[in-house]
């Protein structure tokens, strides 16, 4: 009798603590799902899907598939320029305010950047103290000023004039003349990727149309890697086309950037032979340079004191010199290699895509009239343009820099910060107080694209950059000065990319100097070639992507740092 007593106590205990654990699961949910998202968090009153609210698996698992930028294109579109992105991020857009309290009154940068390293060690982009950002920027801040890249006793200058003559010599030996073929970087790229384009459209007439991409990929990584390690120290990509195959393994470590910034634990697991075999390579490609360069260096150490003063030395050595980590100071190096080189290829080979599309015919010619306005018309091949004090205020080309970093920017992607004290905003007319530890972000993509600023945003039109003829220089001024507010293609703030000046110029020098002397053409043997009357806008994301024609080939990539996503562009140059 006792025994079945006890039993049956115990039977109802077990009973009890079934029910009540079930109990406390289900309110725990309620409150975690219902409760606390809804009417509890101080982000309730954020506009944005039930799921971000609850997770962020909805957030991740669209930047691992590469469709974020368009993700949160739409959420804005819907609702409103603040929005929320999973329990603990929100993005901002559509006001020059949130630019300003973000990223120029530097909020901190956040774990996302923790893994951007090189070498073992953080560099001034993954650094996330402010502080130490800032002391480690002073050692090379001169350096990279607009004054001392202009100096015509600065090394830079030589840099930029050399490689771009370089540039335009291969252009006219490998498209005009037709003399050499163009290197096949462009298709084992493809091959790897799987991205190979139709055979039809790789029956090319040997040496006319060049893959642009390719092509400032390695202008832009000779002048970047002689800046930063000293000239003669420098790459040869432009001249040594066998030199450029170290162009793959950077497009595919680009893969990898989803597990690099949100799942850095799961990195090893989620990165496949062809990856770790490319970033062994830039390692090791990378660390070759930096011995080369140090032992001119230790040549060159009487005369370190009197270039300093000039600005002259090169950002590692400068580094080296005033103390920094050996590990560090290559990290830093290492950073700017890549950086440096991506965004400007980029940039560039959207620029002439532009300018050789049917549809925009009239602004090449435009172009080359100011050209020749300014330089008068090229004697020989040979003939070159290098006063760069010129070409930087040319009013033309500087609208289509403009409008070029504004719907191609190279980095279009999410710019998290995290909130240091409570920030407090207006979100559709209510008070809303976003917490310390928050992550707060705006995309320079729809940034760039604010209507009641940019009217026809997704077109690529340079003519807003100039005057218009109802407009009063007073005017203009203010309506430029209106839409720089709303431009971030490097930044703002500290953080701004450090690079700024010499990509800048670098760009424009190349742009005058080719189509000073040279018309360009889309290659007709590359794809379909869309006509003036069906041109549409480019679009980003792989769901937007084909090889129909020249649009679908140029598609953006979705990602923090885009380019086109094929990883070609063909065009063909003659004499204009």
């Amino acid at each position: 009798m006792l025994i079945a007593l006890a039993f049956d106590f115990v039977k109802n205990t077990q009973q009890h603590q079934f029910l009540a654990l079930l109990l406390f699961l289900i309110s725990a949910a309620i409150y975690e799902l219902i409760v606390y998202p809804l009417y509890v968090s101080p982000l309730r009153h954020i506009p944005g899907p039930y799921l971000h609210r609850i997770s962020a698996i909805p957030s991740w698992n669209a930047q691992r598939k590469f469709c974020w930028i368009g993700k949160v294109h739409d959420l804005h579109e819907k609702y409103g320029n603040v929005v929320i992105l999973s329990p603990k991020s929100i993005s901002c857009n559509g006001d020059p305010s949130f630019l300003s309290d973000i990223y120029a009154k530097n909020m901190p940068k956040g774990k996302y950047y923790e893994n951007f390293r090189f070498h073992g060690e953080v560099n001034m982009f993954c650094e996330l103290d402010n502080e130490k950002h800032r002391q480690t920027k002073k050692m090379v801040h001169s350096l990279y000023l607009k004054t001392a890249i202009l100096n015509e006793q600065n090394s830079a200058r030589a840099i930029l004039v050399e490689n771009v003559k370089e540039l335009v010599n291969q252009v006219f030996v490998t498209s005009v003349s037709r003399e050499v073929a163009e290197s096949d970087i462009g298709n084992k790229i493809r091959e790897i990727l799987g991205t190979n384009c139709p055979e039809k459209n790789q029956t090319c007439k040997k040496g006319a149309p060049i893959n642009v991409h390719t092509l400032f990929g390695s202008l832009a990584m000779d002048v970047v890697s002689a800046f930063e390690l000293g000239p003669g120290n420098g790459t040869h990509l432009l001249a040594k086309n066998e030199e450029r195959r170290i162009l793959t393994p950077h497009v595919l470590l680009k893969s990898m950037v989803f597990w690099t910034t949100r799942m850095p634990a799961f990195w090893n697991w989620a990165v496949d032979k062809s990856v770790l075999n490319g970033a062994k390579e830039i390692e090791d490609w990378q660390l070759s340079l930096y011995e080369k360069a140090e032992k001119t260096y230790e040549k060159a150490e009487k005369t370190y004191e009197k270039r300093a003063k000039s600005g002259n030395p090169s950002t590692l050595e400068s580094l080296l010199k005033q103390g920094l980590s050996v590990k560090k100071a290559y990290s830093n190096v290492g950073d700017n290699l890549i950086a440096g080189h991506d965004t400007t290829a980029t940039q560039l080979t959207y620029m002439c895509y532009e300018l050789s599309r049917p549809v925009h015919e009239k602004i090449q010619k435009a172009l080359r009239r100011e050209l020749r306005d300014a330089f008068g018309d090229p004697k020989t091949k040979e003939s070159f343009i290098d006063d760069l004090a010129t070409v930087e205020k040319l009013p033309f080309l500087e609208a289509l820099i403009q409008e070029n970093l504004r719907v191609h920017s190279p980095a279009p992607g999410s710019e998290p910060r995290i909130v240091p004290t409570n920030y407090r905003m207006t979100v559709n007319g209510r008070k809303v107080i976003v917490p310390a530890g928050t992550e707060i972000s705006c995309q320079p993509y729809l940034m760039h694209r604010t209507r009641a600023v940019f009217p026809d945003p997704d077109c690529w039109c340079p003519e807003r950059w100039l005057p218009k003829l109802s407009e009063s220089p007073e005017q203009y001024r203010a309506r430029v000065t209106n839409m720089q507010r709303y431009m971030m293609p490097f930044g703002k703030g500290i953080r701004m990319c450090l690079g700024l000046n010499l990509a800048l110029i670098e760009m424009k020098l190349a742009i005058a100097n080719l189509y000073w002397q040279y018309k360009l053409e889309v290659s007709p043997d590359w794809c379909a070639v869309t006509p003036a009357e069906d041109s549409g806008v480019l679009k980003i994301g792989k769901m937007h992507a084909h090889r129909d024609n020249d649009e679908g080939m140029m598609t953006k990539e979705d990602e923090y740092v885009t380019s086109p996503i094929y990883h070609e562009c063909w065009l063909e140059w003659t004499h204009a």
